[in-house]
């Protein structure tokens, strides 16, 4: 059993402090007590700052930056990069809050050490950091797949035409006929969707009001910028495209029966981080039963989304 310092004092989570640091764009985690003595310090950074966390040069997952050059798809280009360092970061800092009383010994003295029900809650905030990371992890790799799939192909060269010279007694040559383009009409499906597109813009721009499934508000606030299905009270799931989550709504909803006394409903969200938009509603057997186009004519404002 590991024996305490007797000269050792317990290290209170109000003397440590985090901070953003400006000029090195980096999540630091100082000392801000009058207990210690500090006879080392980081360099470039004042006495009492024991870690220093870049977000500029925290890499991605080795296993996601594998996948991004297999598939062709810079990860940097995701939607949820930036918050996958983020979370990244915080793991960092929340693993240092773990390790302070270790990693001060280095910096001051005398030997410091947690109580046990601080050190308890801090590792359990380390463990809900973690779980973050892979969550987002779990997303960006999705992501990754989804726009690979998605990638168009490059078409191939056509072989060089047969040009062999006429024979000399021909007195002319023949007059090329001109080539008419030939116009086709435009898919329906993707007339919908560009409409579709252009309402939730309008909705969000418009602030339109919202009726989101019970605790969906405080769910999407946890996660990426994405599309995602709800299913009654289920916990949002997301989806590559608009398409792709309005398709998987209408199939998920046309294999429910509605029971007595239940609401049963899967609802498409688009969410940009600060304005969800319900763009379908569908209701058992798949009806729909909300589009936010017709919203926007209820509104009055169906002009600008057409």
């Amino acid at each position: 059993m590991a024996t305490i310092d007797p000269k050792s004092r317990p290290l209170s989570r109000l003397d440590i402090r985090r901070r953003q640091d400006r000029g090195t764009n980096s999540a630091v985690l100082e000392y801000t007590g009058r207990g210690l003595r500090f006879h080392e310090r980081v360099y470039g950074f004042p006495d009492g700052v024991f870690l220093v966390v870049s977000y500029d040069e925290m890499p991605y997952p080795p296993a996601l930056r594998a996948l991004s050059d297999s598939l062709g798809v810079p990860v940097e280009a995701l939607s949820s990069a930036k918050d996958l360092k983020t979370a990244a970061v915080d793991a960092l800092i929340a693993e240092g809050l773990v390790k302070a009383p270790q990693m001060l010994h280095d910096f001051a003295e005398p030997s410091v050490f947690w109580h046990p029900w601080d050190a308890r809650e801090l590792e359990r905030r380390h463990v809900v950091a973690l779980a973050r990371v892979v969550e987002l992890e779990a997303l960006a790799t999705r992501e990754l797949r989804l726009r690979a799939a998605h990638l168009p192909t490059e078409p191939v060269p056509a072989p060089p035409a047969d040009r062999r010279e006429l024979p000399q007694a021909l007195p002319e040559l023949p007059v090329e006929e001109e080539e008419i383009p030939v116009v086709r009409p435009a898919d329906p499906a993707l007339v919908t969707v560009a409409k579709v597109q252009a309402a939730v813009a309008q909705a969000r721009e418009s602030e339109l009001a919202q009726r989101l499934p019970n605790g969906a508000r405080r769910a999407l606030q946890k996660l990426v910028r994405a599309q995602y299905v709800i299913r009654c009270s289920d916990a949002p799931s997301v989806r590559g495209s608009l398409v792709e989550a309005m398709q998987d709504a209408e199939t998920m909803a046309a294999g429910m029966r509605k029971v007595a006394g239940d609401d049963i409903e899967v609802t498409v969200i688009d969410w940009d981080g600060e304005w969800p938009v319900v763009v379908r509603r569908y209701g058992a057997g798949g009806r729909t039963v909300y589009r936010v186009e017709d919203a926007l004519k209820r509104a009055g404002i169906e002009e600008k989304a057409a």
